[in-house]
């Protein structure tokens, strides 16, 4: 057998492949594909249909590319695999690494797709998809998925773009565009939602707050419950419940967690008291700074020449005069 001959079982498949370099094994492998070139097709009805543009393909499996009609230059290991990769728009069907039972959806282009029914009814195009039923439904664009059923059961959603989940049942039920959530149920939901702009790092972080946009939560259970826009969670159970409040910060290091009471806020446990320090914590509120002073300071030195004086007060000449109460 020289480079330019064709490898085939007797049962592979009518007529005599015309390409070269063809290795075909197993009833009706490859079949419909006779000018193919560098086409491996091992296991019964492995890629049986007519495709287009193929070359340079390994497909083993039974029924592995079964109604596939455009496949190029990938490598499709398992049975069902890749069943309905079909798509026209150009490069999505090329380059292509899936592998697992019944793995793989309508568009493999340039993607990694590895697990049991991984992207089995979406379709990824430049995205890493690995772990069994990851992303299972999800239209992945720019993606990286990785975890038992992570990101899926989500209703094939599009603008589904530059996610990087991580951790089983991670982004379950998720869709939305530039998330990074890291952690097991990290962002799981109960039901479909959406979110963008999401930083959520932590097991259980954000994992019943669907829907609400530019999160940062970090922290085992962070921002579990009824997280507000653009909130800020950092330790453990920090926003444990966070009412919905917007705009709000909670920093904790205490074990039963911290939830905020408002929007717009700034909440932190513990801060420790020291006996005998007259401190106090100043806030300005045009700039944002928090800083300290002794206590009763912050405010405008009174010298020796002037005066005090309630608003009410008639308005002093002279000086060193305290002037308290109605004219």
């Amino acid at each position: 057998i020289t480079a330019t001959d064709n490898l085939r079982s007797l049962t592979s498949g009518t007529g005599t492949p015309t390409g070269t370099g063809n290795i075909l094994l197993g009833l009706n492998a490859g079949s419909a594909n006779p000018a193919s070139n560098g086409l491996v097709c091992i296991g019964m009805n492995a890629l049986p249909v007519a495709s287009t543009n193929i070359s340079d393909t390994v497909v083993i499996g039974e029924n592995a590319g079964l109604v596939s009609t455009r496949t190029n230059k990938n490598v499709l290991i398992g049975s069902e695999v890749v069943s309905s990769l079909n798509s026209t728009i150009n490069n999505d069907t090329e380059n292509g690494v899936v592998i697992g039972y019944d793995a793989g959806g309508s568009r493999i282009g340039n993607s990694v797709v590895i697990g049991s029914e991984a992207n089995k009814s979406g379709y990824s195009v430049r995205s890493v998809i690995v772990g069994q039923d990851s992303a299972r439904s999800t239209l992945a664009i720019d993606q990286v998925i990785i975890g038992a059923n992570a990101k899926s059961l989500n209703g094939n959603a599009n603008g589904d773009n530059t996610n990087v989940i991580i951790g089983n049942y991670g982004g379950e039920r998720h869709t939305g565009a530039s998330n990074v959530m890291i952690g097991s149920s990290a962002g799981q939901g109960t039901s479909n939602y959406s979110s963008q702009k999401a930083t959520i790092l932590g097991t259980d972080a954000c994992k019943n707050s669907g829907g609400k946009d530019f999160i940062t939560s970090l922290g085992h259970a962070s921002g579990f419950n009824n997280a507000g826009v653009n909130a800020t969670y950092i330790g453990k159970s920090a926003g444990l419940d966070g009412g919905n409040h917007a705009n709000t910060i909670v920093l904790t290091a205490e074990t039963g967690g911290l939830n905020p009471i408002s929007a717009n806020s700034f909440f932190v446990k513990p801060i420790r008291n020291i006996t005998g320090v007259a401190n106090a914590l100043f806030y300005n509120a045009t700039s944002g700074e928090i800083t300290y002073d002794t206590a009763g300071g912050g405010g405008t030195e009174i010298t020796a020449t002037d005066n005090l004086r309630s608003l009410n007060a008639g308005t002093p000449s002279g000086n060193e005069n305290i002037l308290l109460g109605d004219n």
